[in-house]
């Protein structure tokens, strides 16, 4: 008499998880290489390829958070977070595209450009999300409504303000106009302020699923925070190498957001389509 066949779990998952993994190393790992030694003799090629490494890392967190939005049906709260996170991301790879079409165009940018309306827009789109998901998790004790958005919001473009009287006071930006300081100030405050409160979820959810796709923001302060203090004229006592070397560091970890937006985005989805943990469980830990 014939057996039947014995169950064996799928395999699938895990390979998708480590391929992704290994093809995140393999991008970063060549970034720094292309990078560092640039083995492209002609300099414009080499930066190219080095655009096309950010726009695939980029694409690569947009799609992912795309899987993990469409876990969710219309009318779930997560949905709302994963929806304006993702549209981000996608705000954000839209900007690197971008970004890779002026560089063919222009040899210097104008002061304003395409580019930066798709890095506000994505700046809106994580400030909706961080506060979808700190509504989600404290609305169960306290009600809290637009009204605790708009000034926070309001906050942030005055202390912009106050940052880009003392860049002009200070001699920065000299060849550009009020509002392309205010700009070029906007980008590391809300940097800041999101870093924190991408912090502040991460310990929340702890070393978690849930946690991790907030932990992108951080990297992305701490690049930004370094092009800052170059700005204001940080690091002039430093040698060219060990300049180029921190610029190495800031650059990787501006990759390396994307990079683990994509892998933490991935590794929620596996979670919440396998609905081990799903989030709403999640959240009343911490509620």
């Amino acid at each position: 008499m014939d057996q039947l066949p014995t169950s064996v779990p799928p395999r699938k998952p895990a390979a998708t998880k480590w391929i992704a993994r290994i093809g995140a190393a393999v991008l970063l790992l060549l970034f720094v290489w292309i990078y560092h030694f640039a083995p492209i003799a002609d300099e414009f090629w080499n930066g190219q390829v080095i655009y096309y490494i950010i726009i695939v890392a980029s694409l690569a967190a947009a799609i992912s958070g795309t899987l993990l939005t469409r876990q969710f049906e219309k009318g779930e709260p997560p949905r709302r977070v994963w929806l304006t996170f993702t549209l981000g991301w996608w705000a954000w790879a839209l900007g690197e595209l971008t970004d890779l079409v002026y560089s063919f165009v222009y040899a210097d940018y104008p002061e304003f450009t395409l580019i930066d309306a798709c890095w506000v827009l994505g700046y809106l789109f994580f400030g909706l999300s961080l506060y979808h998901q700190f509504r989600l998790i404290y609305d169960r004790k306290k009600k809290m409504g637009t009204a605790y958005y708009l000034p926070v919001a309001a906050l942030i473009l005055l202390i912009t303000a106050g940052f880009t009287q003392l860049a002009i006071q200070r001699g920065l930006g000299e060849e550009w106009s009020w509002a392309g300081v205010y700009l070029a100030v906007f980008y590391p405050v809300c940097d800041l302020v999101q870093g924190a409160a991408a912090l502040w979820l991460s310990l929340l959810f702890g070393r978690g699923r849930w946690g991790r796709p907030w932990w992108a923001l951080i990297c992305f302060a701490i690049a930004d925070a370094i092009s800052t203090w170059f700005w204001i004229g940080g690091g002039a006592d430093l040698s060219q190498e060990t300049r180029n070397l921190i610029w190495l560091f800031s650059d990787t970890v501006y990759l390396g957001g994307y990079l683990l937006a994509a892998l933490a985005f991935l590794s929620a989805y596996r979670l919440q389509k396998s609905n081990t943990t799903p989030l709403e469980t999640l959240l009343k830990r911490h509620v």
